[in-house]
This record gives structure tokens, C-alpha cells and sequence, in this order.
């Protein structure tokens, strides 16, 4: 595994000051609550409060990332967000964000950020990952140069209010400064990568007939009214869109100023926050994009197990979803050999007397089997050492789209912070996933002191500091 010395220097972030506890929606939703704190490991969800937009989650964490590790704005060569919630179709949500910043900081009007490059980047959940890998290797084709980039994963995941994926919504923002001698952790060279598309979650732009809307909107109204002469109605909006327009050609938000019957055309389009999902079939989408991204990164690191990571940091829709996931990547790593040597002490030692005399393609392929494996005291004890620590923030927030597998590192963090733990010197692997679909694996070696990061020091204070809505404010503010 190649490690050039490039990586994350410093991580801040930023969540709504209020939650949800889960087990509120739960009983409103005629849920068992276990279900969702034992099964999914749910105990909270971030919600936003009118007027917390995404492009102020995103520099709020700028802004902390900068105060916080004494940055020059100015140093900056480009700050890229990642993220599925864009304010725009056209400018970047990234630029809405800087105005917010530099008011913060009291830069307006000093141009501070006119040589800064900046983005947006979409890709479901894993753009700002994509986002973080696309600058390491900018600052890596420049040796010595000093070169500094900020990345940020900011979203709001919002679900339609009884849908199956209301009880994982989330929202927040977390940005890393990346950088040569990083005093958080070095980023490895190779990446693994798994792509194919699929629909298995996404958010279309969705189209309906003006005509049969304003129909549908006359019978709602109990209004008698002819086909002709709803057609008429929207004939004569458009004809004075047109007039206005041509009366003063530079007017700005012309459409703003009309009905949305004067907008041309036979349909009109809405783009709405909630997406289309299967939940089962994208966590199958994961699993395979994941497999795929193991087996590429595999093909390029010989002598190589994912055992080998000492961490495993996890983009969470839930947050369970990581552990589920993962037993077949441990069986594959730690059982297969133990099972094709007939090792029965250790399979014994490791509770899996089940497995003795089989063959592994008898245990690799039996989904009764992986069960078993998953509730096992050896699978159970690798998961509380080498994944929990990274659940424990996703907890408390639910998913936060772009930013949860940089949450889940800051979790790590704090975990070790808050016991006691020394990660310098670790190895942590990444496994990033995007809807639509991609995955990507990644190493990371933990730099010496890196759980006394400021961030990692309050994260867990802030979050349980957070007020708490009741569940009618919370079905309020989501509307």
C-alpha cells in the first residue's frame, strides 16, 4: 500500500441545533422502538429548522474549519462541496455558501477567495468523497509547493413524511482541510472502484401536464369549467409573459414575477428534495458496488486482506447499515482461510462450531449461514472494536448524504478521544457509496496525536447539548 505524505490535516463540522429523538417518531409511526435503536442503531435524527439551508450548514463548517486551525482564506487553492442538495441548477451551491462565509469572517469586499477554485460535485452520497480523492491528487502533483484544498460534504436527506426511509433522515455538514504532512491522517494512493447504474435511489425531475393540472385543480375546487376554457386561460398567461418580456427584455426573474401558467410549454417541472428509493435494492446496490471496489483495490495491492484495517469507516444511511454489510467482507477475509484448512479449534474458539466439515462454497453462499455468523461472539466483538466507534455519531444525527463517511471518521476520532485510545500508527480503510451506483475503498494511516483534533474533542458534547422537538414541531418544520 503506497502512501505519499498528503492527507487530512483538520476537520470541523456543523449540525442543526435540533433533534428528534427516534423513539418520538416511532411511536407516532406505530413502530416498536427497538426496532430502530437495536436493529438500526437509531437514537436521534438531525432536523433542520426553517431557515437552516444547506448552504449554511456547509460554511458554517468552513468557517469553524478556518478559526479553529488559524487558516489563511486566502491559502486556500480550492474549496469543493459535495453534495446532493444543490440550491441551483446552474451556480454552485459552493458560492451561495461563500457569501455566508465571508460575512463570518468579515471579509466582504476583499476578494479573498477571487483565485479559489471552487465546485460542486454530485454523485449521491459519495461526491464528496469523490471531492476529497480529485484534490489529494492535485496537491499530489505538486510536491512541495505548499498547495491546501478544503472539501466539504453538506445535505439535508429528506424523506417523504411515512415512507420507510423517514426514520433515517439526517442532516449536517463536515469539512477537512487536505494538505501535505496532515496532522489527522494520510490518504493512501490506490483506490478501488466499482460502478454500474442503477435507479436504486434518485431524485428525478419530475414533469406534469399544465392542462390536466389546472383540470385536476377545478374539480379539487368543485369548479365547473370547460377543457376550451382552461386552455384558454393558460393560452392568455403565456401570451402575457410574452408581452412583458418584450416590453422590457432585461427584467431579471421574469418568472417569478408571473403565474406558473405563463411558463412555456405544455408541462411544468418540479424538482423535489425527496427521492425515489428501494431501500432493499440499493443496500444490495452497496454491498455489490463495495465487493467490486475490495476486489479492485485488491488487484492492486498484493498480499493484501481487508482484515488488514484496523478501522473500517463506513458512508452510513443508517447507522447499522456498515456492520450488516460487512459480514461478508469478514468472512471472506478472516473464515475462508480458517474453513478451507479445517481449523476447528479456531472455529471453535471463534464460536462457529456450525461451520465444522463444510467446505467454504457450502458457508460463502448460504444466507442461513451468514446469519448465524453475524450474531456470533467473534463477529460481534470485531464489530464493537474495528466499526462502532465510527456508528456512534450516525446515531445520534441519522444519514447525512455527502458528509456521513467523513462524519463516521470524525466519530472515530472522538471515540478515542473521549477513551483513551492511540490511533497513530493505525491503518483505517474507507468504504464510500454513492447511489446510482458507486463504490470506493480507500486507505488511511492515523497520523500521531490525531484524536486530540479540536473537533474530535466536542463532538459528542455538542451533539447531546442540542435541543430536542416534540414530534408535531418536527412534522411542521418538514413541510
Amino acid at each position: 500500500m503506497s502512501m505519499t505524505n498528503i492527507g487530512i490535516d483538520a476537520i470541523a463540522y456543523s449540525v442543526p441545533e435540533h433533534q428528534l429523538p427516534i423513539k418520538s417518531l416511532a411511536e407516532a409511526r406505530g413502530i416498536a422502538p427497538e426496532k430502530l435503536s437495536l436493529g438500526l442503531g437509531l437514537q436521534s435524527m438531525a432536523v433542520c429548522a426553517p431557515g437552516e439551508t444547506v448552504d449554511l450548514l456547509a460554511a458554517q463548517s468552513v468557517v469553524k474549519l478556518i478559526t479553529e486551525n488559524g487558516i489563511d482564506p486566502a491559502s486556500i487553492g480550492k474549496i469543493y462541496l459535495g453534495t446532493e442538495s444543490a440550491l441551483d441548477g446552474s451556480k454552485p451551491t459552493m458560492t451561495y455558501a461563500l457569501n455566508h462565509v465571508e460575512a463570518a469572517l468579515d471579509l466582504e469586499g476583499s476578494a479573498v477567495f477571487k483565485n479559489t477554485d471552487v465546485v460542486d460535485m454530485t454523485f449521491a452520497c459519495i461526491a464528496a468523497f469523490d471531492a476529497m480523492l480529485l484534490c489529494i491528487d492535485w496537491i499530489r502533483s505538486a510536491p512541495g509547493q505548499g498547495r491546501m484544498a478544503i472539501v466539504v460534504g453538506a445535505d439535508i436527506a429528506k424523506y417523504d413524511l411515512l415512507s420507510s426511509g423517514e426514520y433515517t433522515q439526517g442532516a449536517g455538514a463536515v469539512a477537512v482541510l487536505l494538505k501535505e504532512d496532515p496532522r489527522i491522517m494520510v490518504l493512501g494512493d490506490t483506490v478501488g472502484i466499482g460502478l454500474k447504474s442503477e435507479l436504486d435511489f434518485y431524485k428525478p425531475l419530475r414533469s406534469f401536464n399544465k392542462l390536466q393540472a389546472l383540470k385536476d385543480a377545478a374539480t379539487l375546487l368543485g369548479v365547473s369549467v370547460t377543457e376550451s376554457e382552461l386552455q384558454s386561460k393558460i393560452d392568455g398567461a403565456e401570451s402575457d409573459r410574452s408581452s412583458s418580456i418584450a416590453k422590457n427584455p432585461t427584467q431579471l426573474n421574469v418568472d417569478a414575477d408571473q403565474m406558473i401558467w405563463s411558463i412555456p410549454g405544455e408541462t411544468l417541472k418540479i424538482s423535489r428534495t425527496e427521492p425515489v428509493f428501494d431501500g432493499y435494492f440499493s443496500n444490495e446496490c452497496y454491498r455489490a458496488r463495495l465487493e467490486e471496489a475490495l476486489a479492485h483495490y485488491a488487484e492492486q495491492v498484493s498480499d493484501w486482506r481487508v482484515s488488514d484495517w484496523s478501522t473500517w469507516i463506513f458512508h452510513q444511511p443508517y447507522a447499522y447499515q456498515g456492520r450488516r454489510m460487512a459480514v461478508r467482507f469478514w468472512m471472506d477475509a478472516v473464515l475462508k482461510p480458517l474453513v478451507e484448512l479445517g481449523d476447528s479449534a479456531a472455529l471453535n474458539d471463534m464460536g462457529l462450531s456450525e461451520l465444522l466439515g463444510l467446505s467454504w462454497s457450502e458457508v460463502g453462499g448460504n444466507a442461513d449461514l451468514e446469519k448465524v455468523i453475524a450474531k456470533s461472539v467473534a463477529y460481534k466483538s470485531f464489530v464493537l472494536s474495528v466499526i462502532a466507534p465510527g456508528e456512534r455519531a450516525s446515531s445520534q444525527l441519522g444519514n447525512l448524504y455527502t458528509g456521513s463517511v467523513l462524519m463516521s471518521l470524525l466519530s472515530v476520532l472522538a471515540d478515542a478521544h473521549e477513551r483513551g485510545v492511540i490511533l497513530g500508527g493505525k491503518t483505517a480503510g474507507f468504504f464510500a457509496y454513492g447511489s446510482g451506483s458507486k463504490g470506493k475503498v480507500v486507505a488511511g494511516r492515523f497520523v500521531d496525536g490525531c484524536e486530540h483534533a479540536e473537533s474530535a474533542k466536542r463532538l459528542f458534547a455538542d451533539l447531546a447539548a442540542r435541543k430536542e422537538i416534540d414530534f408535531s414541531t418536527y412534522e411542521r418544520w418538514h413541510a
